[in-house]
């Protein structure tokens, strides 16, 4: 593979789950057991986050991934023809499996400046494509999903 060749996929932004009724009503309810916590307290300002969070997980929660088109070019990671990173930058990166019954893995990309890591998908097809390139720029890591990664799987958010 020639270090120069652009490499480029479609993936969605992020794994979607479908959510039933339940899935919401479960949320409602949790939000205002809650709710009557915090009014319990008198404490309104966390109140109020409660209700303007319950808004922001049921809105986000019912929303399509879009499709992002990635590349890896010979100096940067793009995504969707608009946010660069170099890959000079690049500290270290690895691979989280999703399960055998999704096409797409998770790469997940550690800059060494300071900054969240970059978490994306990439078809099972590319990852060795994908891992190639960027063992170029920095090391190869185990990763392994987060309790927070967990716990979206499990809640399906």
């Amino acid at each position: 593979m020639d270090e120069r060749e652009t490499i480029s996929w479609e993936a969605p932004e992020f794994e979607h789950h479908e959510k039933d009724v339940l899935w919401a009503w479960g949320s409602i309810i949790l939000a205002v057991v809650v709710l009557a916590f915090a009014i319990i307290n008198r404490n309104f300002l966390f109140a109020i986050f409660i209700v303007i969070a319950e808004v922001l997980i049921l809105t986000w929660g019912h929303r399509e991934p879009r499709d992002l088109t990635f590349e890896i070019d010979e100096k940067n990671l793009v995504i969707a023809g608009r946010e660069r990173h170099a890959l000079r930058d690049l500290d270290h990166f690895g691979f989280i499996d999703l399960g055998e019954q999704h096409e797409l893995v998770e790469l997940g990309l550690v800059f060494k400046k300071f900054r969240p890591i970059i978490r994306i998908l990439v078809p099972r097809s590319s990852v060795k494509t994908v891992g190639d390139r960027l063992k170029l720029y920095g090391r190869k890591a185990e990763m392994e999903p987060t309790v927070v990664d967990i716990m979206e799987r499990l809640l399906r958010f």
